[in-house]
């Protein structure tokens, strides 16, 4: 058709924004992401922002696999990013999954989706979710889970 596309290397210019605000732990070491995310386009465009922010993320195609991981790696995870609408489970069901679980309780889950509705939203509240987020808000979900707001559901 004649028409060009431009590819802009998101992650570049990312560590370029983030370098100075690198995800750091109590003990100063980066903190360990388990991402969630049924879709791999929006796994490669959201994956090289959290690590551009400094976190390690481990990244799964669906809350059954993620399941699997935490059964033999819970020790290496300190947050978890969630797609809400996926095939096999729910991201609010995982997120009860995880609530429930003595050995996965203590990690802080936030949700990750295209819609955020009132619906949706009473639902994370049910599930545990901390913070709610339209995949378009990246800045703020990164803002909530260094905040770690735990009083109440960061909407955004």
């Amino acid at each position: 058709n004649g028409k060009s596309t431009d590819v802009i290397d998101v992650a570049y210019f990312l560590d370029k924004v983030f370098s100075h605000q690198k995800a750091k732990g109590v003990s100063d070491k980066p903190q360990r992401m388990l991402y969630v995310e049924d879709s791999p386009f929006f796994q490669k465009l959201t994956v090289p922002f959290f690590e551009s922010a400094g976190f390690v993320v481990e990244a799964m195609l669906n809350g059954e696999a993620a399941l699997d991981y935490l059964k033999h790696h819970v020790s290496e995870v300190d947050i978890v990013v969630t797609d809400i609408e996926m095939p096999g489970i729910s991201g609010f069901e995982f997120a009860s999954i995880i609530k429930a679980h003595p050995e996965y309780s203590h990690l802080p889950v936030f949700g990750f989706s295209s819609r955020v509705h009132e619906v949706a939203l009473e639902n994370a509240k049910v599930s545990g979710i901390r913070g709610l987020f339209e995949k378009t808000n990246r800045a703020g979900l990164l803002d909530a889970i260094r905040a770690k707001n735990k009083q109440k559901l960061v909407v955004a």
